[in-house]
C-alpha cells in the first residue's frame, strides 16, 4: 500500500506546484465614468482562480506593452509584460512567455485597452482576463488529470486481477 501511495505523491506534488507557480491568472474590470475619466481595478489570483493576492484600484491613464529578451542558458527567452499607468504609476497586469500555440496577447490587450480609454462611451465597461495563464494552465492540469485517471485505472486493473488469479487458484483446489 505504501508503494502505492508512493506513486501518487509526485503527481500531487506536481499539480501543487503548478497550481501554486503556473496557476495565476489576473483580471481587469474598467468603467469608463467620464470622458477622461476611467477608474479600474485589477485583481490577480493564485490556485487557478481560488486565492485573490491583491486587488488594486486606480484611475486608468495610459498603456505600454513591452517585449523583454532575457539571455538563459539555452539562449533567449522573449516575454511579452503588459504594464498600465495611473500617471507614472505602473501597475503589471500580466507577464508570460512566448509559447507557438499564443498569440501575443500583451498587443492585442494594449490595443483594446488603449481604444476603451479614447473611444469608449460614458458608463461602458471593459473586462479582461490574462488570458494565457487561464488557457495554459487548464490544458497542463487537463493532460496531468487524464494522466493520472489512466494510471489509477492500471492499478484497478492490477489489483481485481489480483483478486480474480487468487479466486481462481481457490477454485483450481478443489
Amino acid at each position: 500500500m505504501s508503494k502505492l501511495l508512493g506513486c501518487f505523491l509526485p503527481p500531487v506534488a506536481i499539480v501543487l506546484f503548478l497550481a501554486f507557480f503556473v496557476g495565476s491568472s489576473a483580471k481587469l474590470n474598467c468603467h469608463k465614468l467620464e470622458k477622461n475619466y476611467t477608474q479600474c481595478q485589477l485583481q490577480k489570483f493564485r490556485m487557478f482562480g481560488l486565492i485573490s493576492t491583491s486587488v488594486e484600484n486606480f484611475n486608468l491613464t495610459k498603456t505600454d506593452a513591452k517585449i523583454l529578451i532575457a539571455r538563459d542558458s539555452e539562449g533567449s527567452s522573449t516575454y511579452y509584460k503588459l504594464l498600465l499607468y495611473e500617471q507614472n504609476k505602473s501597475f503589471e497586469f500580466y507577464e508570460h512567455g512566448k509559447l507557438t500555440f499564443f498569440d501575443n496577447d500583451a498587443e492585442s490587450d494594449k490595443k483594446r485597452i488603449d481604444t476603451f480609454i479614447v473611444e469608449g462611451n460614458e458608463k461602458a465597461t471593459l473586462q479582461i482576463h490574462s488570458k494565457l495563464y487561464v488557457r495554459g494552465t487548464k490544458y497542463i492540469v487537463e493532460v496531468f488529470i487524464y494522466t493520472l485517471i489512466i494510471i489509477l485505472i492500471f492499478f484497478i486493473f492490477l489489483i481485481l486481477w489480483g483478486i480474480f488469479s487468487a479466486i481462481g487458484s481457490v477454485f483450481r483446489r478443489y
